[in-house]
């Protein structure tokens, strides 16, 4: 497989990307299991990480919980390394109005999570929330990063970032 090809297939242009912040809730690049698993799951070291993640996203779901989970850096990013240490994702998360918390299922190093956790209102307390934009996750998560003195940034061109339904 052309990884090269697969990877350019995927990733969005920076005019679609700043489109789509400007002007909708919509994801910059939405991709399905099968298409992500063939862009991104060429080795086995990065069927492991996709494998950690869909974990990981099944366990939110299987609350009944809703989850947008968007991948970014180097996993997703050109040129694509044949061995990452790691998968970085920003998770969206829209729960009802109850005393469960969200917790980590992975406990390696392996998957890096930023997260927010958005709560039902207490009137409508099984009505789930919608969960944060694309746009709002970016600014949550570099805003987060910010404040707790890392360096770790989304500049937000669009081709690092992508919407993954596992």
């Amino acid at each position: 497989m052309d990884h090269g090809t697969a990877a350019a297939i995927a990733s969005p242009s920076k005019e679609r990307f700043r489109n789509v912040l400007a002007s909708s809730s919509l994801p910059l690049l939405r991709i399905l299991p099968a298409a992500f698993f063939a862009a991104y799951g060429f080795n086995d070291r990065r069927q492991h990480l996709i494998g950690l993640l869909a974990a990981e996203l099944d366990a939110i779901r299987a609350k009944g919980w809703q989850v947008r989970c968007y991948v970014f850096g180097s996993f997703v990013r050109d040129p694509l390394k044949e061995q990452p240490g790691d998968i970085d994702c920003l998770f969206g998360i829209s729960k009802p109005f109850d005393d469960q918390r969200w917790y980590r299922q992975d406990a390696t190093s392996e998957i890096h999570i930023k997260h927010n956790v958005l709560s039902a209102s207490f009137a409508t307390p099984n009505e789930l929330r919608p969960c944060n934009t694309v746009g709002e996750m970016i600014a949550l998560f570099n805003q987060g990063c910010a404040l707790a003195g890392e360096e770790t940034h989304i500049d937000g061109d669009g081709f690092d970032l992508i919407e993954v339904w596992l």
